[in-house]
């Protein structure tokens, strides 16, 4: 059978290329979640619209040459599926936590974006990308200049360093920068023209001068390390297995780099930084998950909810007990210990298949192709590098998940469509095929869209929520009251969110509502750290100790490390006259912080009850 070259789909290859660059640009101030939440939709509705290409792809294929990729796609969103359905939360398993948006309906959308990528793109679409890739960086030079010299059009409360770009955090800022770096350091060389190749130039310093003004050590040392792992494959192009001796160079300073960020041997002051030895806990915290859940995890993107259980006291000794974390920063620990062995196992075996794949190309790739499939090879490699020590940002993962496809697309050999079918499809029934593949497009993008309205409403609804709260101003009461009704009658409602709201409720007069809220919620999240910790401090607020213990034990049983927590549970007990069990939380207290500010400011708080 003779073999084809993917043939390029110009609608899926705009639309994909396009929803890429909206994901990564678009934020709205005006949200409660200005950056997660804004790119959540935008991915839902990008995804939807690629659904209908796809699904029409699969009926006009002969699939046997090209289904490995889409069944390990569908064990990895099974397994997720199954995991989000067996979940103590389900609704951060399906939708996200809170800030976050890693749960399954993320994955779905970022699935189909890269099966879609690889089935109907080839090299013309890398060209293409490449000109969004201009465009995008320079827009986020220029902003991050704003940033940098207080200039921003809007005036975020922002803990981190000013700039944030428009993913919210300068970590995931250098992220993206990198990954767009690094494909243009290479895509340079395939440009014809000098004055491109001038522009591309300019573009790729401003893009190291703004990784560099975010502080984000992570993002330059992947760029860095894609570049060094770049120039191994032009050497060995050159000069065959001489690159070998380079490679062998390459390995060994890796190696020195890593025991620099182990704060041993010469590159210790560049590579360590406290933030990586606090993610070594965190990484350890997600092997711990997913030996005591191995199966199916302890639920998607609920790391945050097992996080305090599962942590070391040595974390709670040098960060402090109330420090915490949502996300093992480690994209593969996170998948093992959220989603269970065959959920992680899916998505491994997914990118090491992609990984050898592209090897394989480069190696015998002779012709101008090399440089092409080098520069999304890089652009790949820069998001894996990140994923090691980040978070699967959306800003980030979008870029990860479509190169993950044009990767697969520009390294195939020959396409999947059978002469039979291919010719059939293409004579008979292509005008009526492209008619009814757009109409189920724009079906499904409608259906996304009216989901995607009514999470709109809900994150809108809260922002508003938060802006009218006054608990100095009783008037605003009343209105606290109207809008948080409002939002609870929403579907698909957030679990952090909702426990602030029982805040601004009981703070504004409305006690019992505010406690229903929380003993609701922990019905179908019966591990929510948050909403427990709320309705305690209710209880607490309102002289309602006996609840609060029973609340607070609770706690003790998701975060036993918890000093703060063990304090309150002292104070209660001996509020309700039960001095021995008072001394023993004390007792408790002590053994966690030892003998410290806080355990004898805690001494000192419980010896004045007494009095």
């Amino acid at each position: 059978m003779k073999k084809r070259q993917i043939n390029s789909n110009t609608k899926v290859s705009n639309v994909a290329t396009i929803g890429v660059v909206l994901i990564t640009l678009y934020f709205n101030p005006s949200l409660q979640d200005p950056f997660n939440s804004p790119k959540f939709w935008l991915l839902i509705i990008l995804s939807s619209i690629l659904l209908g290409f796809y699904l029409f792809d699969l009926l006009g294929k002969n699939d046997k040459p090209g289904l490995f990729v889409p069944k390990l796609v569908g064990v990895f969103l099974l397994s997720g599926l199954v995991s989000a359905v067996l979940s103590d939360s389900r609704t951060v398993s399906f939708f996200g936590d809170t800030m976050r948006k890693n749960g399954f309906i993320s994955y779905l959308c970022l699935s189909i974006v890269m099966l879609a990528v690889a089935n109907n793109c080839n090299f013309a679409t890398v060209g293409q990308l490449s000109k969004y890739i201009l465009i995008v960086t320079s827009i986020l030079i220029v902003y991050g200049y704003l940033q940098r010299i207080n200039r921003d059009f809007v005036a975020w409360n922002n803990p981190y360093n000013s700039v944030i770009l428009t993913t919210g955090n300068p970590n995931f800022s250098s992220a993206v920068l990198a990954i767009c770096g690094a494909f243009l350091s290479v895509y340079i060389f395939a440009l014809k023209y000098k004055s491109y190749q001038i522009f591309c130039l300019i573009i790729i310093i401003g893009t190291i001068v703004t990784i560099n003004a975010t502080n984000s050590r992570q993002g330059l040392l992947a760029y860095v390390a894609t570049i060094l792992i770049s120039v191994y494959f032009v050497l060995q192009r050159k000069f065959g297995r001489l690159s070998y001796l380079y490679l062998l160079g390459l390995v060994l300073v890796f190696f020195i780099a890593i025991l620099g960020s182990q704060k041993i041997g010469p590159l210790q002051s560049l590579m360590y930084k406290d933030s990586l030895n606090a993610r070594e806990f965190y990484w350890f915290a997600a092997f711990k998950m997913f030996i005591n859940h191995p199966i199916f995890g302890v639920g998607l993107d609920n790391y945050g909810n097992y996080f305090n259980l599962y942590r070391e006291l040595d974390y709670v000794k040098k960060y402090g007990f109330e420090v915490t974390s949502t996300n093992a920063h480690n994209v593969i620990l996170q998948h093992f210990s959220t989603g269970g062995v065959i959920f992680g196992s899916a998505y491994l075996v997914l990118h090491l298949y992609i990984f050898r794949k592209a090897i394989k190309k480069l190696k015998i790739t002779t012709d101008a192709k090399f440089i092409i499939i080098l520069a999304v090879f890089c652009g790949w490699v820069a998001y894996h590098l990140l994923s090691m020590v980040s978070i699967d940002n959306l800003s980030v993962a979008i870029w990860g998940w479509f190169l993950s496809g044009l990767l697969i697309a520009v390294t195939s050999d020959n396409f999947s469509y059978s002469e039979v079918n291919g010719e059939y499809l293409a004579k008979k029934h292509k005008k009526n095929s492209e008619v009814l593949q757009i109409q189920v497009s724009f079906l499904l993008s409608v259906c996304a869209f009216v989901l995607c309205s009514l999470l709109y409403q809900s994150e809108r609804l809260m922002f508003e929520i938060r802006k009218s709260f006054n608990p100095q101003d009783s008037a605003s009461n009343s209105q606290v009251h109207k809008l948080a009704n409002e939002y609870l009658d929403m579907p698909f409602t957030d679990v952090i969110y909702k426990s602030n709201i029982a805040i601004y409720l009981s703070d504004s007069g409305f006690f019992t509502q505010a406690e229903s809220i929380q003993l609701e919620t922990l019905k179908s999240n019966p591990n929510s750290y948050e909403t427990l910790n709320v309705l305690a401090n209710l209880y607490e607020s309102n002289k309602m100790f006996n609840k609060a213990i029973e609340i607070r034990k609770r706690i003790v049983d998701l975060n036993p490390y918890n000093a703060k927590n063990l304090l309150f549970l002292a104070k209660n007990y001996k509020r309700e006259g039960d001095a021995q069990k008072s001394i023993f939380y004390l007792n408790e207290i002590k053994l966690i912080t030892g003998i410290d500010t806080f355990y004898l400011s805690a001494e000192k708080e419980l010896s004045k009850q007494n009095e």
